[in-house]
């Protein structure tokens, strides 16, 4: 198994919703390699998010990956509901931390699926499916991945060259007081930093951190004329990371050759009602599109005016008085003229 052979010990863990035909969720487990490649370990298609379906999927995880009581591993994720308790429960020695946005997206991709393949791929295709384009991918990512070492030209990836480079470059500038033992104090500009070689640490804790000395205990080696190389962490060789993809997907033949045992035969997750409220899908008319080309088809500023935009003008009531003698009304609007 790649993980335990030569990959370091931390694991992403993340769910991502089926939103096509077949309904679901699906669970990914991946590692990372030297070159930053994810490395997938484990993918499961459940009906919804729990902690009894977590505990489930991490025993799994457990007995398969041989983690023991997971001393030594870390575990990050984006607050999945119920991983933190499942972790603590079949893995109670490992550490558990938050990731951070840009891993996020990252954790998301099994392999590199672009979007438009990823939609086809969970949007219309039942979960056998699913699984077995997952599978293909897996199988040839690993291929691709395990030749992408015939490209290095050091010993060590070309991702942790990268910044070995830039850490060297600062080194150099560094000034170094040592006191004859293993013990060295490293300047940085107007920060000192103390630096144990024996011990492989440095109180910046980047060497500690990442496995690539830092400026520090860059600057010490050269000081004491050791190759500075030999602080490189040996996740980032080339041993490792060929040992890391020594293990292959075995191709699986059609369909029709596979053997279920019908105790085995595998079905769809139960349908649950998302906490969301329902779409409501009006029946239209038999001809109701045909009918919307007459008059329907209009819109309301296209339409003629019905006499709402000009304002009625008020009419004045009639004033009048009655004669007393004659008893006739005289109108005080339009007085008569003698």
């Amino acid at each position: 198994m790649g993980f335990s052979l030569g990959l370091r010990p931390y694991i992403g863990v993340d769910g991502t919703f089926l939103k096509g035909k077949a309904k679901g969720i699906l669970l990914v487990v991946i590692g990372q390699d030297s070159s930053n490649h994810f490395y997938p370990l484990a993918w499961a298609v459940v009906d919804k998010e729990t902690k009894a379906i977590w505990i489930w999927f991490m025993e799994l995880l457990k007995n398969s990956l041989n983690l023991k009581d997971g001393e030594g591993i870390t575990f990050m994720s984006d607050m999945q509901k119920g991983l933190t308790e499942a972790v603590r429960t079949v893995l109670p020695e490992a550490h558990y931390r938050l990731c951070e946005e840009e891993f996020k997206d990252q954790l998301k991709k099994l392999g590199e699926l672009k979007k438009e393949a990823a939609d086809g791929l969970l949007k219309f295709k039942t979960i056998i499916k699913i699984l077995e384009d997952i599978r293909l991918k897996v199988m040839n990512m690993i291929r691709v991945h395990e030749e992408e070492v015939k490209t290095w030209t050091t010993d060590f990836s070309p991702k942790s060259m990268q910044l070995y480079s830039e850490y060297l470059q600062i080194g150099q500038c560094c000034k170094v007081n040592a006191n004859g033992y293993h013990g060295y104090e490293v300047f940085e500009g107007g920060d000192k930093h103390c630096v144990r070689l024996d011990l492989g640490l440095c109180t910046c804790w980047a060497w500690d951190l990442s496995g690539i000395p830092c400026p520090h205990a860059i600057a010490a080696m050269l000081y004491k004329n050791i190759d500075t190389l030999t602080g490189m962490h040996w996740w980032f060789s080339k041993e490792a990371y060929l040992l890391t993809y020594k293990n292959k997907l075995q191709p699986v033949p059609g369909e029709n050759f596979w053997k279920i045992e019908p105790s085995q035969k595998m079905e769809p997750p139960d349908f649950v009602m998302m906490a969301d409220r329902p779409k409501v899908k009006r029946d239209r008319e038999k001809n109701e599109a045909i009918k919307r080309q007459g008059g329907w088809s209009l819109s309301r500023k296209g339409r003629p005016s019905k006499g709402k935009g000009k304002a009625k003008q008020p009419q004045k009531k009639e004033r009048s008085l009655i004669d007393e003698e004659t008893q006739e009304y005289i109108s005080l609007s339009n007085p008569p003229v003698s």
